[in-house]
C-alpha cells in the first residue's frame, strides 16, 4: 500500500475511533443518570409503599379483597430491589465491566416487569372501587361479622378504622342498628355503636366551640359549649361521654347527638385514601418499569456497540 493509502485508512480509523468513543461516553453518561434517577424514584416509592403497609393493611379484612395489599407488596418489592441493585450497576459502568453489567440487566428487565404486576394490580382495586364491591364487602362485614367471638379480626379492624379516621360504619353510624351485633345484645338499652364511634374531647370541642373561630351568637351555643367543657376539662382526654355515644344514656338536652357521635361514614373517607394509593400503584409502577427498560436497553447499547479493539485502542493513546 502506498502512503496515501494508509494515510487514509488511518484517517477512516481516527474517525471510526472517534465516532465510536463518543456514542460509548454518551451511553454510559446516560445510564449513569438513569442510575442515579432510580435510585432516587425507587427510595421515595419505598417509602410511601412501606407507610401504606403500616397504615392500611388491616382494612383487607373489611374489604374482603387482598388485591390491594398485593399491589402494594409487590411495588414494594420492586422498589427495593431496584435499591438494591442500582449501587452495584453504577459501579459496574465507572468500571466497564460488560460481564456483570449484562448480568445486572438481565435482572433489571425482571424487575420491571414486576412494576407493570403492580401497575395492572392498581388498575384491579380501581375497578372493584367503581363498582361498589368494595363497599358491598364492607356492609357485609358489619352487619354479619363484627362482634362475632370467631371475626375478631374484623372487630378490631372496625374499631382501630373508626378510630383512626373518626367516622362510624359504612355509610354513616345508623347502620349498626341492622346488624348481628346490635340484635344479638341481651342487656337494654341495648348499644347502638361502637365505642370506636365516639368523638374524641377535642374533635368535639373543634365542632362546638367556635368562638374561638367565629363569636357565638346564640345562647343553645353557649350553652353547649359551657357543658362540653364541663364533660371534657382536659382537650387530651379521651371520649366525650362514651354511655351517651353508644346510647347507654341520654346526654343533655342542649348538647346535639353529633356532639358525641363520629357521625361521617367511613367509606368514603377509605376509599379516598385508597384512590389515592391506586394513583402511586399504577404511576410508580409504570415509572419503574419505564426506568429498568431504559436502563436494560442503555446497558446493552453500550456492551454491544462498541468495538473492545477500538476502546483498547483509544486506551493507549489516552495513556
Amino acid at each position: 500500500m502506498s502512503r496515501r493509502e494508509l494515510k487514509e485508512i488511518d484517517e477512516e480509523m481516527e474517525e471510526r475511533i472517534d465516532i465510536t468513543t463518543k456514542r460509548f461516553h454518551c451511553a454510559r453518561s446516560c445510564c449513569i443518570a438513569l442510575c442515579v434517577i432510580i435510585f432516587l424514584a425507587s427510595l421515595t416509592i419505598f417509602m410511601l409503599t412501606a407507610d401504606a403497609i403500616i397504615k392500611f393493611s388491616y382494612v383487607t379484612s373489611l374489604l374482603g379483597s387482598n388485591v390491594f395489599i398485593y399491589g402494594v407488596v409487590v411495588l414494594l418489592f420492586v422498589s427495593f430491589f431496584s435499591l438494591l441493585i442500582s449501587p452495584p450497576m453504577l459501579y459496574s459502568l465507572l468500571i466497564h465491566n460488560q460481564s456483570l453489567l449484562t448480568m445486572l440487566s438481565f435482572s433489571t428487565l425482571s424487575i420491571g416487569s414486576m412494576g407493570i404486576l403492580a401497575a395492572a394490580l392498581g388498575f384491579c382495586v380501581q375497578a372493584e372501587l367503581n363498582s361498589g364491591t368494595l363497599h358491598s364487602w364492607m356492609s357485609e362485614g358489619l352487619r354479619r361479622e363484627y362482634g362475632h367471638p370467631q371475626d375478631y379480626a374484623v372487630t378490631h379492624a372496625w374499631d382501630r378504622l373508626q378510630s383512626e379516621m373518626r367516622c362510624c360504619g359504612v355509610d354513616g353510624d345508623t347502620e349498626w342498628i341492622s346488624s348481628d351485633w346490635y340484635l344479638g345484645q341481651v342487656k337494654y338499652p341495648r348499644r347502638r355503636r361502637p365505642g370506636s364511634c365516639c368523638k374524641k374531647c377535642s374533635a368535639a370541642h373543634e365542632k362546638i366551640c367556635k368562638f374561638q373561630i367565629i363569636e357565638i351568637t346564640t345562647y343553645a351555643e353557649r350553652r353547649a359549649c359551657e357543658l362540653l367543657a364541663n364533660l371534657c376539662p382536659n382537650l387530651d382526654s379521651a371520649d366525650v361521654d362514651e354511655k351517651v355515644c353508644t346510647g347507654d344514656s341520654l346526654g343533655p338536652a342542649e348538647m346535639p347527638v353529633d356532639a358525641f357521635v363520629n357521625g361521617e361514614g367511613c367509606f368514603p373517607v377509605l376509599e379516598q385514601r385508597l384512590r389515592f394509593y391506586v394513583i402511586v400503584l399504577v404511576s410508580s409502577g409504570f415509572l419503574l418499569a419505564i426506568l429498568l427498560f431504559s436502563q436494560t436497553i442503555s446497558a446493552f447499547v453500550l456492551n454491544y456497540s462498541t468495538d473492545p479493539l477500538i476502546l483498547m485502542y483509544d486506551a493507549v493513546n489516552t495513556s
